[in-house]
């Protein structure tokens, strides 16, 4: 897998899938989250699960990661131009966030396709930013400038370390999937997630919950005032052409 993977790039392999995100009173689409698919000429779609750890173990995430930063980029100023102007976000890794081009390779995306910042997020986990500390103000205040929104995804999942929360340029909090299942028969979940609710938007944040799948949730999830959804309620990740043909009217109910 690592040998076909060092080709894949410039095989034209990969392509990008997206999901859906909705506002969670409207029902109305806010955003897609670009999501790496490999197309094997062979095997067919292989599992991310299966060949992004072997990106990130041999290195390759870094220029497979700013290929996902410019096409979703192309893809939404696409989407735009035909009338659907939505925010797209693309996810982070580590060694992309510890590589210097990070920021170049953003800025210049968006030079060449035209897109305006404020259509852009990314998203990060508390593991990445646990792991670089010291340079994570910098660079989120860097994007921040730039009009980038930036999500903090699988929230609760990690280290959950409050302190960052007050101190870093953070828009979104991206509540994990394991919160959201339990809900709402879980009373301990109930609490957890109302009490991240609250939190966040004292902080001046919103929240998006991630693994929504049933109607129950939902309104658990409404009556504790959650912004935003993601999950197979609304939509399994799906291709561009699927977004523009569903969403184009913007609703996602």
């Amino acid at each position: 897998m690592e040998h076909e993977l060092k080709g894949a790039l410039d095989r034209e392999e990969f392509l990008l899938y997206y999901q859906p995100k909705v506002d969670l009173h409207s029902r109305h689409l806010i955003g897609v989250e670009a999501l790496l698919r490999w197309q094997h000429p062979v095997k067919g779609l292989v599992s991310p699960g299966d060949f992004i750890p072997v990106l990130e173990n041999t290195g390759l995430i870094a220029p497979v990661g700013r290929w996902v930063i410019h096409q979703a980029c192309r893809q939404a100023q696409e989407w735009k131009k035909k009338g659907l102007d939505i925010k797209i976000s693309v996810n982070v890794s580590a060694q992309q966030f510890d590589d210097d081009r990070l920021i170049s390779s953003i800025r210049e995306s968006l030079r060449h396709t035209g897109l305006q910042g404020s259509s852009l997020e990314v998203e990060l986990t508390e593991t990445v930013l646990m792991q670089h500390v010291s340079q994570a103000a910098v660079v989120l205040e860097s994007l921040s400038s730039r009009g980038i929104t930036v999500a903090l995804d699988d929230f609760g999942k990690g280290y959950s370390s409050l302190s960052y929360l007050q101190h870093l340029a953070l828009d979104i909090i991206k509540l994990d999937k394991q919160f959201v299942l339990g809900l709402p028969e879980s009373k301990d979940d109930m609490v957890l997630v109302q009490t991240i609710v609250t939190m966040a938007h004292n902080l001046g944040k919103k929240v998006l919950a991630e693994g929504v799948e049933r109607e129950d949730q939902v309104l658990a999830l409404q009556e504790m005032g959650c912004d935003y959804a993601q999950g197979f309620l609304f939509s399994r990740p799906v291709q561009p052409e699927e977004i523009f043909a569903k969403y184009s009217d913007g609703s996602a109910s």
